[in-house]
């Protein structure tokens, strides 16, 4: 029984069975869009706050290859370079690449701005990244490619895995709605969880072993413990090579399986951590290959959802007396953990460039 084409009158006519299969594939099509509409459909209490909005419209647009290092945009045009020349790709379809290419990439139709495929975001603790990026994106996107591979790191094993019993639990509370089955329901080991669809999650800590996985989504949620690890030049290097050469080393492109993809979530400890040497330019400016995401609890000059400067960015969950007490208290602390942005002095005062 499909969605589309569903006449009134036949509605009208359909048994309580058959309206109540309808409603569910309804349902099931609007939790498709994106990770926010799906974290409505499975908890209803989900509150789609602006900056929330905002997040999961570059989470939409990243998966679907229409994310640019300005931000979303258009359904991109693709080429492949073979030597000295350049092919446009059949219908678009970036699955009908060749092999033997030397390159390919997607381009915006009218600004030949190049699709990006890593998205990086700072926003505020406890303003819900996690809960949208983390507990919900992962099963989104299996929802729509149950087939396909995740990798999640965060700081620890531990903690990775703390995410994985969740992840584990989400799915299987709601496995008759979603319709995806994990293997071994609730007696999967936590650090992997296997779809019976062929998709699967591996949770680790960052350093961690990734041995025999590979992704189309990787995520990547604080790789930093706290102030403590990212002012060890040791750790941040570790975690630097790590990244290179495990983490990044690990996407994998299958025919079938659409294109990896990347989110790294951060709180900018340092200016030297992971963001700082990968979604950053030496000039303290988005790498073009990125997309980075910077919502500042404090609105500053040209603030991306349009706030005027001193706004809180979510009053609701901290009001601007709130986090102008915490500021007063702890200047640099604050610039980093709330505002994205290391690059202040004790003072509290910003730096001379602008992330985003």
């Amino acid at each position: 029984m499909s969605v589309e084409g569903i006449d009134a009158k036949l509605l009208e006519a359909a048994t309580p069975a058959e309206k109540k299969r309808y409603k569910l594939l309804l349902e099931r099509k609007i939790a498709a869009l994106s990770p926010l509409d799906y974290a409505c459909w499975l908890n209803p209490e989900t509150i789609r706050y602006p900056h929330i909005e905002y997040i999961n419209d570059h989470i939409v647009a990243l998966v679907e290859y229409r994310l640019y290092h300005s931000g979303p945009g258009p359904e991109a045009k693709w080429f492949y370079v073979v030597g000295e020349e350049t092919f446009p790709v059949k219908d678009d379809n970036y699955e009908n690449i060749p092999d033997y290419v030397d390159e390919f990439y997607g381009e915006h139709p009218t600004t030949g701005e190049r699709v990006v495929f890593r998205l990086a975001m700072a926003v505020g603790p406890r303003h819900g990244k996690s809960y949208l990026t983390t507990e919900y994106t992962p099963s989104w996107y299996l929802f729509r490619h149950p087939e396909r591979e995740i990798a999640f790191a965060t700081y620890s094993d531990e903690f990775a895995q703390e995410w994985g019993v969740k992840m584990k639990n989400q799915l299987v509370d709601h496995e008759k709605s979603t319709g995806l089955k994990l293997r071994g329901g609730r007696t999967s080991a936590a650090a992997r969880l296997n779809l019976e669809s062929g998709g699967s999650m591996r949770f680790v800590g960052t350093g961690g072993s990734l041995t025999g996985t590979g992704y189309q989504l990787g995520i990547i949620d604080d790789p930093f413990k706290d102030q403590a690890e990212a002012d060890s030049q040791a750790i941040r290097n570790q975690k630097a090579k790590w990244y290179s050469s495990t983490f990044s080393t690990r996407k994998t492109r299958v025919p079938g399986k659409g294109l990896p993809v990347e989110i790294m979530m951060f709180t900018r400890w340092h200016e030297d951590d992971i963001a700082g040497r990968f979604a950053y330019d030496d000039e303290g400016q988005p790498a073009e290959d990125w997309c980075v995401l910077r919502l500042p609890s404090i609105a500053e000059d040209d603030d991306p959802l349009g706030r005027e400067p001193g706004e809180a960015l979510c009053p609701s969950i901290k009001t601007r007396a709130e986090l102008n007490a915490i500021q007063k208290q702890d200047p640099s602390g604050f610039a980093s953990l709330y505002q994205g942005d290391p690059s202040q002095d004790e003072t509290g005062m910003f730096g001379s460039f602008n992330h985003y």
